[in-house]
């Protein structure tokens, strides 16, 4: 896993470019529950293909 040293957040009042070590953490945790929350390529293309399919 690469480790942020700087990341850049997109809220209702723009654009914030965060540094801070304890900000990094928090984005860190959330980009690693998304990424567990996710499917797999080919499981994600079976989905769409699924969908697509039943509509």
């Amino acid at each position: 896993m690469s480790t942020l040293d700087t990341a850049q957040l997109d809220t209702t009042h723009g654009s914030e470019l965060v540094d801070a070590a304890r900000k990094l953490e928090t984005c860190r945790l959330v980009l690693d529950r998304m990424e567990q929350a996710t499917l797999k390529p080919a499981a994600s293309r079976e989905r769409i293909h699924r969908i697509a399919k039943d509509t």
